[in-house]
């Protein structure tokens, strides 16, 4: 898959989330470390934890819930075994592992936790599984927001994605996706997008069929960061109405989730 570099165009986002996070300095420790963000992406799957462990080091990160990023979490570098546990009735239950994944120093890694418990027998590749995805490698500018997309819903299919000026009509036959994408393929790296408003629209693949959009997303309040955007399943019966899916948002240290602008 070529990787697009894409100029959008709509949608306030809160400039609450929107918030810098300011770097007192590093100790000696900070430079040991990586930084892990993980999402929650499976639409039935109960709240979670996730172990970050070795025989001498272990860190937790407790209680995430569906459609939730946890932000950057500091992990102490070298090969360490992930593990999430389900957060159930009468005890968890480990549900997923990855053992003596390598943590290098100084980088940053996001993984998502994608697919259902409920797996359906007729569609391949939907069970429950570990998406590690690379964020934006573009460094934005002071007016600019670098922004990476993966397709984590196991409830949509292939799509086209249009990114726009606002007002766009995406049905006029001359008018190409930005890019298309299946569930679990690799994120697709847009690069730095100037902090304007985009209209943000979601086709079937090789068609017009509108299965989500979004108008007005103003990315202005994230000028100067990294966005890690996912398409996610919705799960109540009023916004599966309006769409299949629904964006989360994850900035470093926070997320926020974009419906379907149909939704009731």
């Amino acid at each position: 898959m070529n990787t697009p570099k894409i100029s959008l165009n709509k949608v306030m986002l809160p400039a609450a989330i929107a918030s810098t996070l300011l770097v007192a300095g590093c100790t000696k420790d900070d430079e040991k470390n990586a930084d892990l963000r993980v999402i929650h992406a499976s639409p039935d799957a109960p709240p979670v934890n996730v172990q970050i462990s070795s025989r001498t080091y272990n860190k937790e990160i407790s209680n995430l819930d569906y459609a939730a990023s946890s932000g950057y979490e500091s992990v102490r570098s070298g090969r360490r075994d992930v593990t999430v546990e389900a957060i159930i009735p009468g005890g968890n239950l480990d549900v997923l592992s990855e053992p003596g994944f390598k943590f290098d120093m100084g980088q940053r890694y996001n993984v998502l936790a994608v697919g259902k418990v409920a797996e359906d027998p007729t569609v391949d590749g939907d069970e429950l599984d570990l998406l590690l995805v690379e964020e934006s490698a573009a460094n934005p500018g002071a007016g600019e927001v670098a922004v990476a997309v993966v397709h984590a819903s196991a409830d949509a299919p292939e799509v086209d994605v249009y990114v726009t000026a606002p007002d766009t009509d995406v049905s006029d036959p001359n008018l190409f996706p930005n890019f298309s994408f299946d569930f679990k393929d690799p994120a697709v790296d847009a690069g730095s997008l100037p902090a304007g408003k985009y209209d943000i629209t979601v086709t079937l693949a090789g068609k017009k069929d509108v299965a989500y959009n979004i108008s007005d997303v103003d990315l202005s309040p994230f000028a100067g960061q990294k966005l890690l955007i996912a398409a996610v399943s919705t799960t109540t019966a009023t916004n599966k109405e309006a769409s299949p899916i629904k964006l989360l948002v994850a900035t470093d240290d926070a997320q926020l989730v974009l419906l379907d602008e149909d939704t009731a």
